[in-house]
């Protein structure tokens, strides 16, 4: 009697989101996370910013991280996001509960590019920096 066990390959494939962050508001916006920092002008788009990684699974939005976990090793930051409307008001980010949330991936809006590939959009509002309090 001869037995054979079958093995299966599992083949890893490449996975891309495209991020893009989107000021529709009148304020300058600032932040930065690790080597990363942004700077979005009033009414602005801030250019690309890729997140590759690699998956055996089909790929759907919750898939992927937003840019600032996947750079922590998918990690909250060691220390608190600040997002700062003119230097006057800031939101401080240290975890990803919360509605709207630049560390939540629920929070951007996504659309599918091709098979593997997704872009990412995260909208700043004006009700974001009316309710946003004082710079401390």
């Amino acid at each position: 009697m001869v037995s054979v066990s079958g093995c299966s390959k599992t083949t890893d494939k490449a996975m891309e989101g495209e991020f893009y962050f989107v000021n529709n508001t009148a304020h300058h916006i600032s932040f930065s996370s690790g080597f990363e920092k942004y700077n979005l002008a009033p009414n602005s788009i801030s250019p690309a910013f890729i997140v590759s990684d690699i998956s055996d699974k089909s790929i759907t939005e919750p898939s992927f991280y937003a840019p600032f976990l996947k750079e922590n090793a998918y990690k909250l930051p060691a220390e608190p996001i600040i997002m700062r409307f003119e230097n006057s008001k800031c939101v401080v980010i240290r975890n990803m509960l919360g509605n709207r949330n630049p560390l939540n991936i629920n929070s951007y809006s996504s659309e599918r590019l091709t098979e593997r590939k997704f872009k990412f959009t995260y909208t700043f509002t004006e009700s974001d920096y009316i309710e946003a309090p004082a710079c401390q």
